[in-house]
């Protein structure tokens, strides 16, 4: 099946769902589907994405939950945990976009877990830009001057490591 088929299909069931619970009536197309494993497929791809990430694969996480995506299996949780997978890979840009959208869901654990990585995130960049502030002090007071720190914090550490080092 592709996964433009996929997708129609889930759409299809979500709206026989939801028509269903109009009537009394059963659809039978709905009688030999266990439409309860498509719905709570998102729990195994987020406990399996998170188990690669927690192990040294987070690309294969990534590329697990890009694939769920594309297939149409895509909740809140899912791209939580897409975001979570993108930063492990530093991909902060997309983390963050994806954090945004979701500090605005409906539901408050998202919501809650969304702003926290914000937060996070932003308190990791404070301490990097106070760190350069210190850095600069020390080698003016050396009376020298900082050729490779950057005036601005990077968006994360490892894009920090290098001007250190140099």
């Amino acid at each position: 099946m592709s996964n433009q088929e996929a997708r129609q299909i889930k759409r299809l069931l979500e709206e026989l769902i939801e028509l269903q619970k109009q009537t009394e009536y059963p659809f039978q197309t709905l009688q030999n589907i266990d439409v309860r494993v498509w719905k709570e497929l998102w729990k195994p791809l987020v406990k399996d994405a998170t188990w690669l990430t927690n192990n040294g694969n987070p690309d294969l996480a990534l590329s697990l939950l890009e694939q769920a995506n594309l297939a149409g299996f895509t909740n809140p949780w899912t791209e939580e945990s897409r975001a979570k997978t993108l930063a492990k890979l530093d991909r902060w840009e997309d983390a963050l976009s994806i954090w945004t959208k979701l500090s605005k869901s409906n539901n408050k654990s998202i919501q809650e877990a969304a702003i926290k990585a914000i937060d996070d995130r932003l308190d990791e960049r404070k301490r990097i830009d106070d760190f350069i502030v210190e850095m600069n002090q020390i080698i003016e007071q050396a009376g020298k001057k900082a050729k490779y720190l950057p005036d601005a914090a990077p968006l994360y550490l490892k894009q920090f490591q290098k001007p250190i080092l140099a």
